[in-house]
């Protein structure tokens, strides 16, 4: 196939900058900047490329700016009011004390909704149903290599200076220059551009000499595992998954929530054993504590133990909790119709607590319990509904 006559550096920057524009439907901003996306993406196809150079390549440009006019971070100069309140919705639910934390949680489902929403509902924003937004909790990221291919020809497209290239991209245009590897792109879509080898040998080098970040490394570790994780778990694999954590622990030893999550894997097949992981890593420190609390009551019941779940959960929530309320988003285990375990996404395990402490007394006949843990969750439940 020929190469096409449109110049694909000039194509990325006005994908680029109709992402940016304000997506105001009473000024006719959002059919032009619609009319652009599309046209860019049309233009694209001609050199092999599909829609995935959005969804991957130019995550970033459609999810930080949404992500941090959500959260109050920047003012709201991109989008209509009734847009953004449906979007705070989603993304300030179940939001806890810990900022950064919040904005990694929220930053990765909004990639997972990229990569999974309808082309149309990205290009116009339209915000997922919250049924669809909780089953991304449940839906393993993608490959990374996937997004970091798309990721080098942004930066090598939009970005002149390569000292701003994401450390991926660097190594992948290094692999460009020496071996012309060019992944899984057509040789049309990547066209030399200025930059020397013996710069980018440079930038490497000074990077991985003073810009490497131990926390950095373990964190994109973690993810990885996390997610391989949660696919065996979703195929019954709970073995091959808490294995997986066996590897990372190896890594990082002592890395207590690691070990709440090998004990996690385990619930279902072991849980007296997975209950003694869970608890040592909430005695030696484990934060957020109520992820191990949840985790450590549904080994309780799934032992039968009802009355020990009933006192461990109250000894949390007058000890511990305190008055704060945690919302901390996870996925965790509940009771199936079958009485089996299985897996649900929760934007509060405090809530999540509230509604197992409920049915458990509920089990035993014990109403008084079952009322007061009813009130607690609806307590946490009409504060998220009003955020």
């Amino acid at each position: 196939m020929a190469t096409p006559s449109f110049d694909i550096r000039s194509c990325f920057q006005a994908l680029g900058e109709a992402l940016s524009r304000p997506l105001n439907a009473n000024q006719g901003d959002a059919p032009l900047r619609s009319q652009i996306i599309t046209g860019a993406l049309r233009i694209l196809e001609k050199y092999g490329l599909a829609e995935d150079v959005l969804r991957y390549g130019f995550a970033s440009h459609v999810t930080i700016p949404l992500l941090f006019r959500a959260m109050g971070l920047a003012p709201n100069d991109l989008y209509p009011e009734q847009l953004m309140d449906r979007w705070r919705q989603i993304l300030l639910k179940g939001s806890c004390h810990d900022a950064t934390r919040t904005l990694s949680d929220r930053y990765m489902m909004l990639t997972k909704w990229m990569a999974s929403a309808n082309l149309k509902d990205i290009i116009e924003l339209k915000s997922p149903s919250d049924d669809e937004w909780d089953k991304l909790r449940l839906t393993p990221s993608e490959d990374a290599a996937v997004s970091e291919q798309y990721q080098w020809l942004c930066d090598r497209y939009l970005i002149p200076d390569p000292n701003a290239w994401l450390t991926t991209s660097l190594h992948r245009e290094y692999r460009y220059i020496v071996d012309n590897e060019i992944g899984d792109f057509p040789e049309r879509a990547v066209t030399r551009i200025p930059i020397r080898q013996s710069e980018l040998i440079e930038i490497i080098a000074r990077r991985a000499v003073y810009s490497s970040d131990e926390s950095i490394l373990k964190d994109h570790l973690y993810t990885q595992v996390y997610e391989s994780a949660l696919a065996y778990l979703k195929k019954d694999n709970y073995e091959q998954a808490s294995t997986l954590f066996d590897f990372f622990l190896r890594q990082y030893p002592g890395n207590l929530a690691a070990l709440n999550a090998k004990g996690f894997c385990l619930i279902p097949v072991d849980p007296g054993k997975a209950g003694k992981m869970i608890r040592q890593a909430i005695d030696s420190g484990l934060k957020p504590r109520n992820l191990g609390e949840y985790n450590i009551c549904f080994c309780q019941l799934l032992q039968g133990k009802v009355s020990q779940t009933l006192q461990n959960a109250e000894k949390y929530w007058c000890e511990f909790r305190g008055h704060d309320t945690e919302t901390t988003p996870a996925v965790l285990w509940s009771m199936g119709s079958n009485g089996k375990p299985v897996l649900i996404s929760t934007e509060s395990v405090d809530s999540s607590l509230t509604r197992l402490c409920a049915n458990a007394a509920d089990s035993i006949g014990d109403n008084e319990r079952q009322e007061m843990w009813w009130k607690r969750g609806e307590k946490i439940d009409g504060t998220l509904s009003t955020l």
